[in-house]
This record gives structure tokens, sequence and C-alpha cells, in this order.
């Protein structure tokens, strides 16, 4: 089965560039967020942070 889109996708990619970078080579409408966890993703930073956030 085949199917055909009636517009072209624009995807927001987030996180991996060189994802964005395969999209963008193929001739996608992307844009890439350079997003990280916060604290890089250390769960007693995060807490930490959570707490600061409250005062």
């Amino acid at each position: 089965m085949t199917v055909e889109l009636l517009r072209k996708p624009k995807i927001i990619n987030v996180g991996a560039r060189n994802f964005h970078d395969s999209l963008k080579a193929q001739g996608a409408d992307s844009v890439h967020v350079d997003w990280r966890p916060p604290a890089g993703g250390d769960r007693e930073m995060v807490a930490l942070l959570d707490k600061l956030k409250k005062i």
C-alpha cells in the first residue's frame, strides 16, 4: 500500500543533530532544537533544582 501526503511534512528535531542533518540532506523542512535534560539527567541534581525553584 502506498500513501501519498497532501503536503510536505514539517519536522521539529529535538536533541540529535545528526538526525536533523540527515533530514535536511534529503530536502526535508526541518528545524533543530538543541535540547538537553536539566542537570544532564542527574536525578539528584534535578531534585535540588526543583527545590530551588520553590524558594
